[in-house]
């Protein structure tokens, strides 16, 4: 740019290029903080119009368990019961001790427009202001969708009779109507408690609610009859059909040329939820933001025009001084009172700004490292370059060796300086790795992990093998850590290795020695210092989980064979006073592990137990010690251990996959069965199973159902023998689950 402008006119394009320049910055900053912005609430809309169904669904929750309470109540009441089949007797008198009853459950539940007990026997609609005759009236307790609009006396009545359990359903007023048969124990039915809610009491539940505007609240039954409608509608049938197919969730869908955000619940009262919207309202407060938003941008833009304008007026060349600042030239010849040195300094912010974010990335990024070094020396699969490729770590030599730092003490590190954790451990890790490092020289490159709180792998690369002067240097570089920074650690060192995947076995090397490091009585131990063909012996983590496990479970049997599986090998040949160290060693932690967790009876303790094992001088006798001792744990009382470990989760599971077969089983019943609240018992079968426990009833349902669905029986006897209420509810979640209907999924058999 500068030999292509030169001559007189420089002056001016540099100031026009700074012009532009900066009024496309402001520009671009404004549209991405629009943006940015933009997306915060779009979030925080969507949250609070489902914190608004949420609660629209809790409230219509609640009022069918009161609903449910009520039905219960009323139809095992004996006095109400008596009323209803004493009806030639007294007539009078018994419509009276109704209306009573009537009275007193008005009073109890006014957010309830109409109460009301239909007499079978009479043909009588009884509430607390009479007695009223049905057959001229019965129109008024019609149900929508049940029976046609047309329909007859005659009708209406046989619908009545027949046995009504905690049923919802519309009139044909558009009222919310509850149906309950009584009594609720016989198969004859006298009388059915109706109650009804009105769709003005029923939107009066939701006062932070306007329905003036456009949206639209549906509550729908087992059946997917509608029972709660608020006008005017918004969704058309079929879509609302189309959403209840498609499950729980938030869906935005096109209705006659208007779009609409719909919420679907389905909730534990065996309820359908549908809360829509015109989308114009649901983003209301987003148009008022985005116009904010735009005069801001606007804003931005014409203080970026200014901001230029300045800078040509006063002829600066800003452009090129702020690449000289971030190139790291020094700025001078500019006067420091004006509009550039708040420029410069604003920038030298976010370059440091920029280096410290930089310096964190980097932090987590060893991290990462770490995390996935430790894994592939402990687990395997894959390759270490595949690792090292991973973060760009470069570390290629002809010759390894792997060195594990066991830290045994740093009392005096520091002094008594007071240091948090995580940075005690970091600083120790970077006192012990710089002197590491620095002793070994140039001719030995380390990279270094802490693999555990007290642990340091050490990966040191080399052209050729040094023999003795490697053990050398690491003895001066342990000493000088001793004596100058107070910590003192044992070296472990693997045999030497070419390939660096051979790296894995090098590192199980090394703890291989750190487990016989406690007999050896050395500062540093090499694995070909070690005779493993005679002094190797058996006694893995899979048999110490073993012996464990039997201990804990009381399996005296099992824990002594696996007792004398360990100390076997020690019969056919000496052992050695290495070994015997060994073996008291691991015995000691084995059962220390015990004692801490309580399997010991009252009457002992963890230092008498503990110090026996230590004072044996034969293998015999340590034998002799362990076998009593585990005999001594096997004998903790049974009973205590199993109701430790039988959980409310493990009952809870096993009476549902007894009972699933239950119309009635759901999270309420259990709460009944549990003697709980049912909000605390979903809430402890979560934390305890990690399901919730709406799902896992219907998950034992439909495993059921699979099974059965091999057989001959028909649907609907399926449906009644999983604890469904019929077919189609059934088929729907079924379809719901697997992605097909039960039909075509027993067509595979």
């Amino acid at each position: 740019m500068r030999l292509f402008w030169q001559g007189k006119k420089k002056p001016y394009h540099t100031w026009l290029i700074s012009y532009v320049t900066f009024v496309l910055l402001f520009t671009l900053f404004a549209f991405v903080m629009t943006m940015v912005a933009k997306n915060i609430v779009q979030e925080e809309i969507t949250k609070a119009n489902r914190e608004a169904f949420s609660t629209m669904n809790t409230t219509c929750h609640t009022l069918k368990n009161d609903l449910d309470k009520l039905g219960i109540r009323v139809s095992l009441d004996k006095e109400i019961i008596a009323a209803l089949q004493n009806n030639g007797a007294n007539q009078a008198l018994n419509q009276q001790n109704l209306r009573k009853a009537i009275s007193t459950i008005s009073a109890n539940n006014q957010n309830m427009d109409h109460i009301s007990i239909y007499d079978i026997a009479q043909e009588m609609m009884v509430d607390y202001d009479g007695a009223n005759r049905m057959q001229s009236a019965y129109h008024e307790f019609l149900p929508e969708g049940i029976l046609p609009e047309d329909a007859d006396y005659a009708s209406w009545k046989a619908f009545m009779r027949q046995p009504h359990i905690q049923r919802l359903c519309k009139n044909q007023n558009g009222d919310v109507m509850y149906l309950q048969s009584i009594p609720m124990e016989t198969v004859e039915k006298t009388g059915v408690l109706v109650c009804q809610i009105s769709a003005g009491q029923f939107e009066r539940m939701f006062p932070d609610i306007n329905w003036n505007e456009e949206r639209e609240l549906l509550l729908l039954g087992v059946d997917d009859a509608v029972i709660y409608q608020s006008q005017p509608p918004l969704l058309q049938t079929e879509s609302v059909k189309e959403l209840i197919q498609k499950g729980e969730g938030n869906y935005t869908l096109n209705q006659g040329g208007k779009k609409i955000v719909a919420f679907v619940s389905e909730n534990e009262a065996n309820l359908t939820s549908v809360y829509a919207l015109s989308a114009g309202l649901y983003w209301s407060g987003l148009n008022f933001f985005l116009m904010i938003m735009t005069l801001l941008a606007a804003l931005f833009t014409v203080l970026g025009i200014l901001l230029a304008n300045i800078f040509a007026r006063r002829q600066y060349t800003p452009v090129e001084n702020i690449l000289k600042l971030i190139s790291g030239n020094t700025f001078s010849g500019a006067p420091r009172t004006n509009e550039f040195d708040y420029i410069q300094t604003t920038l030298r912010g976010i370059l440091k700004s920029a280096k410290e974010s930089e310096l964190l990335k980097k932090k987590y990024q060893n991290i990462s490292f770490r995390n996935a070094y430790i894994k592939f020396l402990r687990e395997g699969g894959g390759s270490v370059q595949d690792v090292f490729g991973q973060y760009n770590v470069v570390f290629e030599y002809p010759v390894y060796v792997a060195v594990l730092l066991s830290i045994n003490d740093f009392s005096d590190y520091f002094g008594t300086i007071d240091f948090e954790n995580e940075n005690e451990q970091e600083l120790m890790e970077l006192a012990i790795t710089n002197v590491f490092e620095e002793m070994l020289g140039d001719e030995y490159h380390t990279l270094s992990v802490r693999i555990d709180e007290n642990m340091l792998l050490c990966l040191i690369g080399m052209q050729q093998e040094t023999g003795e002067d490697l053990r050398s240097r690491i003895g001066e570089a342990q000493e000088f850590t001793k004596e100058r920074v107070g910590i003192y650690y044992s070296v472990l060192l693997s045999e030497t290795f070419s390939d660096l995947q051979q790296l894995q076995r090098a590192y199980a090397q090394t703890m291989d020695l750190f487990a016989w490091r406690h007999g050896m009585d050395r500062d540093i131990l090499a694995y070909q210092d070690v005779d493993w063909s005679e002094s190797r012996y058996e006694f893995t983590v899979e048999l110490e989980q073993q012996l464990l496990e039997s201990i804990r479970r009381g399996a005296e049997g099992e824990a002594g064979q696996l007792l004398r599986q360990i100390f076997h090998q020690h019969e056919t040949r000496p052992s050695s006073v290495q070994e015997l160290k060994f073996m008291k060693y691991d015995m000691m932690s084995a059962f220390l592990k015990l004692l801490r967790s309580g399997t010991l009876e009252e009457g002992g303790s963890e230092e008498q137990e503990i110090g026996a094992l230590e004072t044996c001088l034969t293998m015999e006798e340590l034998y002799s010690q362990a076998q009593a001792l585990t005999e001594k744990l096997c004998r903790a009382p049974k009973k205590e251990r199993q109701a430790k470990e039988t959980t409310l989760g493990d009952k809870v599971m096993q009476y549902v996959q007894e009972n699933y077969a239950d119309l009635n089983l759901n999270v309420n019943e259990l709460g009944g069965v549990f003697k709980l609240s049912s909000s605390y018992l979903s809430k402890t079968f979560k934390q305890q199973t990690g399901e919730i426990l709406r799902d896992y009833i219907l998950n034992v349902r439909l495993k059921n159902a699979e099974s059965l669905l091999r057989s001959e029986l028909k649907l609907e006897e399926i449906a009644h023998q999983c604890g469904f209420i019929d077919a189609g509810t059934f088929i729907r979640a079924f379809k719901k689950r697997y992605g097909t209907t039960p039909g075509k999924y027993r067509e595979q058999f």
